[in-house]
């Protein structure tokens, strides 16, 4: 019985030594909510060159492509939950970590090959 009780603690102060130690890594990681200012940038890019790659939308009067684009882009920031307090992203973010224990593209081994490598290797032949 005291084998199994100390194991017990032992497991108890492993998980939360390890969700600990997520949660400082993810902390650590963010930079204070740099990563999430880089995020929301993205965002901003990626929907520019979306709208800006779209007919219709260059045809619209400056205030209506304003308006569009506010409120695509407040969507899409809403969407990644970047709008939320910066205390429940850093805990949803280490929910995440823990719950799928992907860590980035680093880990994979061989790396997964993108689209465009794909199709510059079918081009090739």
């Amino acid at each position: 019985m005291g084998l199994v009780r100390h194991l017990a603690k032992r497991g108890v102060l492993l998980i939360i030594t390890i969700v600990f130690a997520i949660y400082l890594t993810v902390l650590i990681a963010n930079g204070g909510g740099y990563i999430d200012d880089l995020l929301k940038a993205q965002i901003g890019f990626d929907l520019r060159t979306q709208l800006n790659n779209d007919r219709a939308y260059r045809l619209l009067p400056p205030a209506e492509q304003a308006r569009i684009y506010n409120e695509t882009y407040a969507a899409r920031v809403e969407a990644r939950g970047l709008n939320r307090p910066f205390l429940e992203r850093t805990f949803r973010y280490t929910i995440d970590a823990l719950r799928s224990w992907e860590f980035g593209s680093g880990f994979g081994w061989p790396a997964k090959p993108s689209p465009s490598s794909i199709a510059a290797q079918r081009s090739l032949r």
